[in-house]
Order: structure tokens, then sequence, then C-alpha cells
């Protein structure tokens, strides 16, 4: 897998064939748009906020996660990049998807490193192959998400990306 950051304009603009009943409108999203383009509503010190609590998570748990991973894993709502990037240091043989409705992905990859980042929003439901992926996380979203999306949308597609267990 190439490291790039793809834009699902489509999913992103409501052009599917979903309903869009309770899918995440973009006039429901609070980013801030300048000169075309749409930018996640985050001051530098929330995105510094964000990079804390990485740091605390990972001191909680005594490193980036409790379950092993396989080849292909995905983290949604993955903001600015930082748990993928620090993953493809210490686990550099594996592929990493990171989406997120905001642009606010690094911009300096590693060249080596197998990231992709994809904007999106996964109320209009995910752009990958059912059993895509062999690891799903997604963390600090409890409250990103009504009862109903949880239980509706979002967690089904989550469920549908990931491989059954072998």
């Amino acid at each position: 897998m190439s490291h790039n950051t793809h834009n699902t304009n489509n999913l992103l603009n409501g052009d599917n064939n979903k309903d869009n009943n309770d899918k995440g409108n973009n006039k429901d999203i609070n980013n801030n748009d300048f000169q075309g383009r749409r930018y996640h509503n985050a001051t530098n010190d929330i995105i510094t906020m964000m990079n804390a609590q990485h740091e605390l998570m990972r001191n909680v748990w005594k490193g980036d996660f409790i379950s092993p991973i396989e080849e292909d894993l995905i983290v949604g709502g993955c903001g600015n990049g930082t748990w993928l990037l620090q993953l493809t240091q210490d686990y550099p043989l594996n592929n990493y998807t990171g989406i997120d409705m905001s642009p606010i992905f690094p911009k300096n990859i590693p060249p080596q490193s197998k990231i992709n980042f994809i904007q999106t929003n996964i109320l209009q439901g995910l752009p990958f192959e059912s059993n895509e992926f062999d690891f799903v996380h997604m963390r600090f979203l409890n409250t990103s998400f009504t009862e109903k999306q949880w239980g509706e949308i979002v967690i089904p597609d989550l469920t549908r990306v990931t491989k059954p267990k072998r």
C-alpha cells in the first residue's frame, strides 16, 4: 500500500444513493471553509491536547494497544494521525489506513511508511470492501455519534470491513 491522501468527495457531498436521513449531512459538520477548502475546527491547542491524550493512553495501556494486530489496520477518526505515525515506527511491515472527516492529516509522511489517509464521513458509509481489515480501532469518539448512529451505522459498517477471525 502506498502512502497518500484520498478525498472521497462523493461521500462527503452526499452524492451516494443512500438515504441521507440521520447520515451525517455536511450541514451538521462543524468545520471551517476557507478559499474552497474545508479545515478542522481545531485550534493548535486542541491538536496539542489530542497529542497529549495519545501519550496518556500509551502510558495507561503500556503501549499502543493490548490486542495483537495483523497486516491491515484501519483507524476511524484518526485526526492528525499521531497514533498511526507511531505504529508505523513500531510495526513497519503493516498497512495502515486512517480515516477522518477533516483533512488535518500530517504533511510529512515518511516515504517508507505504509499509511493511507482518507478523508471521508463514516456516517455516509465506509469506501472499502467487506472483510478488508484485520484490526479496526477508534478512540475518543464516544460522544461524536448518537446512540442510533453507533448502533445502526458506525458499528455495523466497522464490523463489515473487518475480516472474520481465522
